[in-house]
């Protein structure tokens, strides 16, 4: 699945990720099914 991710501030990117939860390092803001 996709999911847009905040890596930092201002900083976001859409990215595959395994499954639909947040990883500790950063925080799913958005995602697309």
């Amino acid at each position: 699945m996709k999911a847009l991710v905040f890596l930092g501030p201002g900083k976001m990117e859409l990215r595959e990720v395994p499954k639909p939860a947040c990883t500790p390092r950063t925080m799913v803001v958005k995602v697309e099914a």
